[in-house]
């Protein structure tokens, strides 16, 4: 069974449980923020631009903060003791260029599983996010932020729109991520 089949309600509420083993989850107590993406892609290296920002701007005891570049499996040992996941992500949601929208739990699941054409990054990130759910330990608090590209090609200055979106996107992760502490995280 997948993330993909509870999704679309084929299967019990009751079958997605997995057991809680705070073996894991104890250890890390911090929420993991990851940047994705090719920063030799001008824009598509937004998500990494954002996490290097909030690593210097974010209280150490807020969140670890790193760059997941191209994504892949071996980022799984990381999610696997997270206790919530924030990723950044530069994907085209046919927005004005700049645009900044943070997709929450099963709206991210909803959005990365989309009738669309997907990136490098994203499929490597269904992956990802579906081995941690078979491995019963997908951050229940997970959330997609999303910076809509203007320019997609070999370069790696970021457009003028991405660029000057980042302190807004880099303040939305820190009212995310603090709603997640004051609800108990």
């Amino acid at each position: 069974m997948t993330l993909q089949a509870e999704i679309a309600g084929k299967v019990p509420a009751g079958v997605m449980e997995r057991p809680y083993r705070p073996d894991r989850r104890e250890a890390a107590r911090l929420p993991l923020v990851i940047g994705l993406g090719n920063l030799h892609l001008s824009d598509d290296g937004a998500g990494i631009h954002l996490a290097r920002e909030l690593k210097t701007t974010l209280p150490a005891d807020t969140a670890v903060c790193m760059d997941g570049g191209l994504m892949s499996l071996s980022l799984f040992s990381h999610v696997e003791s997270a206790t919530a996941l924030v990723l950044l992500h530069c994907t085209d949601m046919q927005r004005t260029p700049g645009t900044v929208e943070i997709l929450e739990g099963a709206d991210m699941d909803r959005y990365l599983r989309g009738p669309r054409t997907r990136s490098i990054q994203e499929r490597g990130l269904i992956d990802l996010l579906d081995l941690a759910w078979q491995r019963g330990c997908l951050p229940a608090r997970r959330a997609l932020v999303c910076l809509q590209p203007r320019r997609l090609e070999w370069g790696e200055a970021l457009s003028l729109p991405v660029f000057q979106a980042l302190p807004a996107a880099a303040i939305r992760v820190e009212s995310l991520l603090a709603r997640w502490q004051g609800a108990g995280n």
